[in-house]
């Protein structure tokens, strides 16, 4: 299953990019050099309410993962993480998007497309 990937260097670039187009995946740093990944979720599911959002940050507190996942993320990753961690990660969203369209569970239809759209930080 392959992926296509556009990278973003700032919260306000990731904005701009998921109010061009939307995307399927959003991988979002929560400090960014700008702002929070945490100003930005409302403002991504506002934009594209179909967009999964997986959270990653170095300087976890249990008040921070408890605000992140309450505003609806997928996942909550803390880093140091293996890559393979995450790549394990990605197949199962996808699987897990794609089983849930075949069975007829409703969703976005863009997970039937065979690349992927993924934005991260």
């Amino acid at each position: 299953m392959g992926h296509n990937i556009e990278r973003s260097g700032s919260g306000k670039a990731a904005l701009t990019r998921v109010k061009e187009r939307p995307f399927d995946l959003v991988l979002l740093d929560i400090f960014l050099p700008d702002m929070e990944g945490c100003e930005l979720i409302p403002q991504f599911k506002k934009l594209c309410p179909e967009t999964g959002i997986v959270t990653m940050t170095g300087y976890n507190s249990r008040e921070l993962e408890l605000e992140v996942r309450k505003q609806g993320v997928l996942y909550y990753m803390i880093k140091q993480f293996e890559i393979e961690d995450l790549r394990s990660l990605l197949d199962h969203i996808s699987k897990k998007r794609l089983t849930s369209q075949s069975q007829g569970k409703g969703g976005d239809k863009r997970w039937q497309r065979q690349q992927k759209n993924w934005i991260r930080k």
